[in-house]
């Protein structure tokens, strides 16, 4: 069964960090795959396809309320020193951020038409209205002593996909700050001694990172479309990059610019490396 997460509700893609670089992975589908519910049983594993400089994942198009849904789009290995080391996986504990570029299509649909409510399935609540179908980022660093992965999800950024459009990039970027992650049991990462500790003992040994799926309570139950099956569709995951912390001559360049502004402000533009 797929893991679980406790959420009232989903929000709009929101961003939550300004920075200058960004520490860039190429997005090579050998180490990602889809972690899906089909036909009852979890996780069925299916291996991303290489669509250009992106990876892609499959989204069922037959799906139903809590089967034939995506889970996860993820990297593929538990182990920090194989591929992404150092990047999206391992010590991750000196960067500031992370962010990802991404969409959703399904052939069934014009090219920028919106998502309809009713083409998307996935787990509800009592007098839910609507879908709250969302994706949103995560990031795991092994197992906590009573066997309950040390996994976070993005709280509350997310991506609803009621509010994207078939076929276009939405990006969603989100600091390391643990105020703005929950995790297995839907505890903020600043809600106490033990969620600051586990959080910071994730970031310095993230073995798994990526997107997960959310439908009703849940961060991570899934959800699919429902448009016939006769059509296809999938996730398109252009970039997932680690935003590093500013050098300290950046910082200090900074401060000294915002202590000579009265009343202004400094924008800052983020560089790609």
């Amino acid at each position: 069964m797929a893991i679980r997460r406790t959420v009232s509700r989903l929000l709009p893609v929101v961003a939550f960090c300004t920075m200058v670089t960004a520490s860039h992975a190429d997005v090579n589908a050998a180490y990602w795959a889809d972690y899906s519910s089909v036909g009852g049983n979890y996780p069925t594993i299916v291996p991303a396809t290489q669509c250009g400089a992106s990876a892609c994942g499959v989204i069922t198009t037959n799906g139903t309320v809590d089967n034939n849904v995506v889970n996860y789009f993820r990297t593929t290995t538990d182990l920090a020193g194989a591929a992404y080391n150092g990047v999206l996986l391992g010590n991750l504990s000196g960067d500031t951020g992370l962010t990802a570029t991404f969409s959703l299509s399904d052939s069934a649909l014009a090219n920028g038409a919106a998502f309809p409510t009713g083409d998307i399935v996935g787990e509800t609540y009592p007098d839910e209205v609507g879908s709250n179908a969302g994706l949103r980022l995560m990031f795991m660093g092994g197992f906590l002593g009573d066997g309950t992965p040390n996994e976070w999800w993005s709280n509350p950024a997310a991506a609803v996909v009621t509010s994207m459009n078939n076929g276009e990039d939405v990006t969603l970027t989100v600091a390391f700050d643990p105020s703005l992650w929950s995790n297995y049991y839907g505890q903020v990462g600043n809600s106490g001694a033990d969620q600051e500790a586990q959080f910071a003992a994730a970031l310095s040994g993230v073995t798994r990172l990526g997107i997960s799926f959310g439908s009703g309570y849940f961060f991570s139950d899934g959800f699919a479309f429902n448009t016939g099956g006769n059509s296809t569709a999938q996730i398109e995951l252009d970039d997932i990059s680690t935003i590093p912390a500013p050098e300290p001559g950046i910082v200090t360049l900074l401060v000294t610019m915002l202590a000579g502004l009265a009343g202004g402000a400094v924008v800052l533009k983020r560089i790609r490396a």
